[in-house]
């Protein structure tokens, strides 16, 4: 389906790498069909005609719309001594 990279079982090893996810040899076969799922429902809800954040940007400012960065997350981002904030990369929750 579409345009993706092969899901195999060394795409599933180097993404748990750069996620730093421990992942057993008998566990990759059940994670490439389950990468497979995750990536089918992405497609799924691609919506034909629907627009992307940069067109939805680029018509704000066509409209005149004033545009402010103003709007900031809700969530906390890791601090110093939290476990996986900048200063304790080894310490991952």
């Amino acid at each position: 389906m579409g345009d993706r990279p092969e899901i195999d079982a060394e795409l599933v090893r180097r993404t748990a790498r750069l996620a730093r996810l421990e992942v057993t040899e008998d566990e990759i076969p059940g994670l490439v069909d389950h990468l497979e799922k995750m990536l089918d429902l992405v497609e799924q809800l691609e919506l034909p005609g629907s627009k992307t954040s940069h067109e939805q940007l680029a018509s704000a400012r066509m409209d005149g719309e004033k545009l402010s960065l103003s709007k900031w997350r809700e969530d906390v981002v890791a601090g110093e001594s939290d476990p996986g904030g900048p200063g304790r990369p080894e310490k991952l929750g």
